[in-house]
């Protein structure tokens, strides 16, 4: 809510959209549509029911959220579906990092945009088996971000690899960051929220 607390109108791209609770209770009264892509058809038909009459236009796409970054959102790009893009949400069970990636190799940033970032790459990591093996966790973080840490892994050290991350992303394809707010979750899940600028 912090991240979008002051917008009014234009588009949400939530990636890993599930079932529609983010979009009914933080978005569907800010913007003026949503755009929800998930694997989950099923879940998606969900999203759509609880939207429906929250007065927000929503358009599904059951899809992997990396295929269609690269299969639809260049063409997105050339009609209205994204001209007033005012929030992308990457709400991943585990790293978002292929998905950030491949939206910012496939999105130009030419207008401030509000990101938010759920990461739960420690419970990812747990489920790798190698949560115990140091070497193994930084080699994987390294390998996913791009970036490495030193010292023990924290919550700290998980919100320091975005913003690392987020920076990296914004070197490499021109645009500006800036941090706004941030959270964690009971099972090692942290919540950033970015505005990215033009450079």
């Amino acid at each position: 809510m912090e991240l979008v607390e002051d917008l009014e109108g234009g588009t949400v791209l939530e990636l890993f959209a599930g079932e529609g609770n983010l979009s009914k209770h933080v978005y569907a009264d800010k913007a003026d549509k949503i755009i929800a892509v998930d694997m989950d058809s099923k879940a998606l038909r969900k999203a759509e029911d609880k939207l429906e009459g929250e007065g927000v236009k929503v358009e599904t796409y059951a899809a992997n959220n990396v295929d269609w970054i690269e299969d639809k959102l260049p063409e997105l790009k050339e009609t209205s579906h994204l001209g007033n893009l005012k929030v992308v949400d990457f709400d991943a069970f585990g790293s978002p990092a292929d998905s950030m990636k491949a939206f910012f190799e496939n999105y130009k940033v030419t207008h401030p945009i509000r990101v938010g970032v759920t990461d739960g790459s420690s419970v990812y990591i747990s489920q790798l088996g190698v949560a115990d093996n140091e070497a193994k966790r930084r080699e994987w973080i390294r390998r996913k971000y791009g970036v490495g840490y030193r010292g023990s892994w924290n919550r700290a050290k998980q919100m320091e690899i975005l913003d690392s991350f987020m920076r990296r992303l914004g070197d490499e394809h021109g645009f500006k960051v800036r941090e706004v707010n941030e959270d964690h979750g009971d099972q090692w899940a942290v919540y950033k929220g970015y505005t990215v600028s033009p450079d």
